[in-house]
């Protein structure tokens, strides 16, 4: 088998784990995977609280903040987030590498990734909302198709650097 094929087939298992993985996560109630027991363990001192007091926002027509959720929400809030684009992240990256091992024209790329992904987002957060004590939100959808986007970004410029590396 092509070095190509294998890093593809091999991609292509890896993202077939994180994407099973997301269905299964959005299949489980929030107070399944909730990590705010942990963070009252790990940050009982709740550091930059002053700080953090004053951060105040909107997401998903929900306000955002200490005094709205407490201290341990608004960190899992955005340990939450923060996992949503990094985990869309590294798919775009991943999904770029799978069609680039298996030799798909760029043209294909840029059009089918971001749209793949971001429907792979849709269809996370509606699976979600047969789940109790779980919401979807657009705000989510968005989020995970920008940090998919900035991963296919990535990838491409790092594929194009190497073929310039490797052409001289």
């Amino acid at each position: 088998m092509k070095k190509n094929n294998v890093i593809g087939f091999t991609s292509l298992i890896i993202l077939l784990v994180i994407a099973g993985t997301i269905f299964y996560s959005s299949s489980q109630p929030y107070g399944k995977q909730t990590i705010i027991p942990v963070l009252e363990t790990s940050l009982s001192t709740k550091p930059f609280e002053d700080v953090l007091m004053k951060v105040e926002f909107t997401y998903g027509s929900q306000p955002v903040s200490i005094a709205k959720g407490g201290y341990y929400h608004f960190i899992e809030f955005f340990i939450r987030k923060a996992a949503h684009f990094s985990i869309y992240f590294i798919m775009g990256m991943i999904y770029i590498l799978i069609l680039h091992s298996f030799r798909v024209k760029k043209q294909l790329i840029w059009v089918l990734s971001p749209i793949t992904l971001s429907l792979f987002a849709v269809t996370d957060e509606w699976h979600q909302s047969f789940t109790v004590d779980r919401t979807p939100l657009v705000s989510d959808v968005i989020l995970d198709s920008i940090g998919a986007l900035l991963g296919i970004l990535l990838m491409i410029i790092i594929l194009r650097i190497r073929k310039k590396r490797q052409l001289s």
